[in-house]
């Protein structure tokens, strides 16, 4: 069965003789799914939460030393970045780049630096990592994790039974 985007489009799904309604995105726990597996609306959404954040950063840099700002950072800012970041950060490079510049923007904010003023210094610095170290870094614990049967949900032994019972129907069909 050849599956191109247009057949996909006028597929008709039944459970229980309910037809299924086609939805451009879907909200799930906080993370917006696309028919395309994109993420560009939930990109545009965390986009949105972080700029006000950073709204909040740029007035209170006035008032609180700069540790302190690093602490509000590491709380309102970082976590919107970070939920779910293994799941859809490995969606297009443009997308992960707009939110690395507003990550590199909270940094100048927080250090009264120039908006054009080089922000590789500051991460050292403030000791923040940027997102695509945060997505490596997130990803190689998750593997770790996996690997050593330290999740709750052990991936890779689902994985595992999946390949194995994929590989015995392929078997069984070839007969």
């Amino acid at each position: 069965m050849n599956l191109n985007h247009r057949s996909v489009q006028d597929l008709n799904l039944f459970i229980s003789n309910e037809r299924l309604v086609r939805v451009s995105h879907v909200k799930i726990l906080g993370i917006v799914f696309d028919d395309r597996l994109i993420f560009d609306q939930h990109i545009n959404n965390i986009s949105k939460k972080v700029r006000q954040r950073i709204g909040l950063l740029s007035r209170s840099r006035h008032i609180l030393p700069e540790k302190a700002l690093i602490t509000v950072n590491n709380a309102i800012v970082l976590p919107i970045l970070d939920y779910s970041l293994i799941l859809w950060g490995f969606t297009y490079n443009s997308h992960i780049n707009r939110l690395e510049r507003l990550q590199r923007r909270a940094l100048r904010v927080m250090s009264f630096s120039a908006f054009d003023a080089d922000s590789d210094p500051l991460f050292k610095r403030m000791g923040i990592m940027t997102i695509k170290e945060r997505l490596l870094f997130n990803t190689l614990i998750y593997i770790f994790k996996a690997l050593n049967s330290l999740s709750s949900f052990n991936s890779l032994n689902y994985l595992k039974s999946k390949v194995t019972d994929r590989a015995l129907e392929l078997q069984i069909r070839s007969i």
